[in-house]
């Protein structure tokens, strides 16, 4: 699965200037006309100001474009059914339950998008799974060598999925079986080594 990821044209943050100026353009209209069409009050006058409801709506109007356009192969079809009861509906209800437009008015737009936190481990978090992965993905068959060591996390992942199990489940420094052989967990460096 080495295939390169190629946007297509409502992917918002691969878009051009021109790319972004002409989906503007088409959302802008689109979304008027379902404005008026549904007579809706979710689609708030602001919504080009939240940055998910542009993709949401993005979406929709793809999906709607899809369902509805002259390239169908018959005349009566079930898309817009399903484009009504699978994406209007949904995203309506999304809207209606967001806390992001709870200050959204008819007039005015207080909505500000914050960063979201993440946790200050991110990076260790990724470095610590990439290395296991790659551990992980380099052991193929009964002769494949076996990693030295095996970071907490991970064996605690193998021991949640069934794959190895602690001597005593009691004891969170317990000895586990894995892979035929008994892991502990060494004072010196903090992960599992095989002990036999």
């Amino acid at each position: 699965m080495n295939d390169k990821f190629t946007p297509g044209p409502f992917a918002w943050p691969h878009l051009d200037e021109t790319a972004a100026n002409e989906l503007w353009t088409e959302l802008i209209e689109w979304v008027a006309w379902l404005r008026e069409r549904y007579a809706l009050r979710e689609v708030r006058p602001c919504w080009f100001h939240h940055g998910s409801m542009v993709e949401e709506l993005t979406a929709a109007m793809s999906a709607w474009k899809a369902t509805y356009g002259a390239a169908k192969d018959t005349h009566y079809s079930t898309g817009p059914a399903y484009w009504h009861q699978q994406v209007l509906a949904p995203m309506l209800s999304r809207f209606r339950t967001s806390a992001e437009f709870e200050t959204c008015t008819g007039a005015k737009c207080d909505y500000q998008q914050k960063p979201r936190p993440v946790l200050d481990d991110l990076a260790e978090f990724i470095a610590a799974d990439i290395a296991n992965r790659s551990a992980a993905g380099s052991r193929s068959g009964p002769d494949a060598a076996m990693p030295a060591s095996v970071d907490v996390a991970t064996m605690m992942g193998y021991i949640d999925q069934g794959e190895a199990e602690p001597e005593d489940p009691a004891d969170e420094f317990s000895p586990v079986r894995w892979e035929g052989r008994r892991w502990e967990i060494s004072d010196d460096t903090g992960d599992y080594h095989p002990v036999d």
